[in-house]
């Protein structure tokens, strides 16, 4: 008699099982801005304990600025590929001045910072 394989029932287990735990499974942040790279995603970023914080479930490529210490012309003056849940600290948050951002999903993403026609403009590509 043959000993049944253990790792066998258990694929065979899971994959049965797999349309069900899919339908099941709850929507994450991952899924609010598309599922490729270079959509917008300024909303996933949170101005916390004096840096930006990424609160959806990929990276982002930020670009911000702090009045009156580095936003010049109206660019964004700093990029910084931030990872999920990660907070990057913004020199100058501390100083009450106003930090103005964009996002978009993924490494590489964004494009267009602003200048002085179109202030604070950002544009992203999914070219990576």
């Amino acid at each position: 008699m043959t000993k049944p394989n253990l790792h066998s029932a258990i694929t065979a287990t899971l994959l049965a099982a797999a349309p069900l735990a899919l339908l099941l499974a709850p929507a994450t942040a991952a899924y609010a801005y598309g599922d490729g790279a270079g959509t917008d995603a300024t909303n996933c970023l949170d101005l916390v304990d004096n840096g930006l914080h990424n609160g959806c479930g990929f990276a982002v490529e930020a670009a911000w600025c702090v009045e009156n210490v580095d936003c010049r012309g109206g660019r964004y003056t700093n990029i910084w590929t931030i990872g999920s849940g990660v907070r990057y600290p913004v020199q100058g948050a501390s100083t009450g001045n106003h930090v103005r951002w964009a996002a978009c999903k993924g490494r590489n993403t964004l494009d267009d910072v602003g200048n002085g026609s179109n202030p604070y403009r950002h544009q992203c590509n999914s070219s990576g």
